[in-house]
């Protein structure tokens, strides 16, 4: 039922290490954060056979986070392809991630999502509401 909903995978950047105390502080009286959300929608292998379904589900599942991800191991290497996934990207701001499951570290943005400043908050809502986990993780970025 909420396989169109739910991100495989949530994180946050936390900006500390970026701005100064002094900067942080005002963000804080002025009430404005910093803070990022991502969803990610994860597969193993992404081509013409399986990419509107996948793509489509990654921006379902991301439109309430600052940035949405499509992310695969294998990624169909055909330019006509790699032209596709580019023209999606570019037209609903998902971005691609080449998964290298051997070393996650050498993985590779192949098209940055588009940052949004809102955040869906009622799908945020809905989230913690359909998942003990999104909850937990909300609760965590509280403390």
């Amino acid at each position: 039922m909420n396989e169109w909903l739910h991100p495989d995978l949530v994180g946050v950047y936390f900006p500390f290490n970026d701005y100064s105390l002094e900067t942080r502080e005002l963000q804080g009286h002025l009430n404005v954060s910093s803070i990022r959300l991502f969803a990610f929608e994860m597969k193993i292998q992404l081509s013409f056979s399986n990419l509107r379904q996948s793509f489509f589900q990654a921006v379902s599942n991301s439109s309430w986070a600052n940035e949405g991800y499509l992310v695969c191991n294998k990624i169909d290497e055909d330019p006509d392809f790699r032209n596709e996934i580019q023209r999606l990207s570019n037209a609903f701001g998902i971005g691609i991630i080449k998964l290298n499951c051997d070393a996650v570290n050498e993985s590779e943005i192949l098209f940055p999502a588009q940052f949004k400043d809102v955040i869906d908050w009622d799908t945020v809502n809905r989230l913690a509401e359909d998942s003990p986990d999104f909850k937990k993780f909300l609760s965590d970025l509280t403390e």
